[in-house]
Formats: structure tokens, C-alpha cells, sequence
């Protein structure tokens, strides 16, 4: 019985060392969570400060990105007003060009009109001039025809006019006859 007994009080104490061993574990547990802990604390402020100095390093850019986009879309604006402006004057520009263009096209048209009834009156009197051209031509013929210039023949001297026979030319006159007065004299 003795074994018995020793059995009995061996357990509470194998319990008592089991717990303490438990104990020890559960304290070595929590001691390495702290452990863990503080150096996630340190870490958690290291990196608390580093993002703190990366979110007033971003607010920085953050302003200066802002201050610079206001500049270009100051510039964009003012460079937009420009393009409108020059837009407006390219537009205006061409439709005084266009109605320019008309007005010479008009012109030209009224220019080719007149052209042509200046061309046609051109080859009406060419014909004109032609005809009575040839009118003259024509005439002086007839006009030679008419009126011939000869020498004196011997029978020419019963014709003998006494004025021209006081005329330095007397041995050279000629006599011309023209068709009228010789029917006239017949």
C-alpha cells in the first residue's frame, strides 16, 4: 500500500510539475508574444514614421502636382483662346476669300461675255471690211477701166482742145475718154 499511496501523492505533484511545466510554456508563450509584440510596436513606429513622412512627402507632390496643373490648364486656356481666335480668322478669312472668288468669277464670266460679242462684232466688221474692201478694189478696176492714159495718136489732134494747146505738155497730152461722155456723143 505504500506503492499505493506513493502513486496517489506522485500524481498531485506530477500534476503540480505538469502545471508548472504548463505554466512555464504558457509563460514563455506570453513572454515571447511580448517579446514579439514590442518589436511589432518598434516596427509599427518605424513604420508609423515612415508613413508619416511618406504622406507629408505625397501632400508636397500632391501641391506641387496641383500648383503645376493649374499652371497648364492656365496655359491650355490661353493656348485654347488662341486656337479659337486664329480659328474665327481662318473662317472669316475664308469666307471673305470665298466671296471674292465669286465676284471674280462674275467678273471672268461677264469678261468671257464680253469677249465674245467683241469676237463676234470683230468677224462682222472683218467681213464688213472684207466686202467693201473688195468694193474698192472693185471700183478702182472699173475706175481703170473707164479713164485709160495713152499716148497722142496722129488722129488725135482733130480733138484738139485750144486751152490745152497752150499747156507746156501740148505734144504730150492725153486724152481721156470715158465711157459716158463717148455715149454721150454718140
Amino acid at each position: 500500500m505504500a506503492g499505493a499511496r506513493r502513486e496517489p501523492q506522485l500524481q498531485p505533484r506530477l500534476r503540480y510539475q505538469e502545471m508548472v511545466r504548463k505554466r512555464c510554456d504558457e509563460a514563455a508563450r506570453v513572454s515571447a508574444l511580448c517579446t514579439k509584440q514590442q518589436c511589432l510596436q518598434r516596427g509599427m513606429h518605424a513604420a508609423s514614421v515612415q508613413l508619416y513622412h511618406t504622406i507629408q512627402k505625397l501632400k508636397k507632390e500632391v501641391r506641387e502636382l496641383r500648383s503645376s496643373s493649374l499652371v497648364l490648364v492656365r496655359d491650355f486656356q490661353a493656348q485654347f483662346q488662341d486656337w479659337v481666335s486664329e480659328i474665327v480668322t481662318a473662317a472669316h478669312s475664308t469666307q471673305l476669300c470665298s466671296k471674292a472668288l465669286q465676284a471674280c468669277q462674275s467678273r471672268a464670266a461677264h469678261l468671257e461675255q464680253s469677249l465674245q460679242e467683241v469676237s463676234t462684232r470683230y468677224l462682222l466688221e472683218k467681213q464688213t471690211r472684207r466686202a467693201l474692201h473688195n468694193s474698192l478694189v472693185e471700183l478702182k478696176g472699173n475706175i481703170r477701166v473707164h479713164c485709160r492714159i495713152r499716148p497722142l495718136l496722129p488722129f488725135d489732134h482733130e480733138f484738139d482742145d485750144p486751152a490745152l494747146q497752150n499747156s507746156p505738155l501740148s505734144g504730150k497730152v492725153v486724152h481721156a475718154l470715158d465711157d459716158v461722155s463717148s455715149s454721150l456723143t454718140n
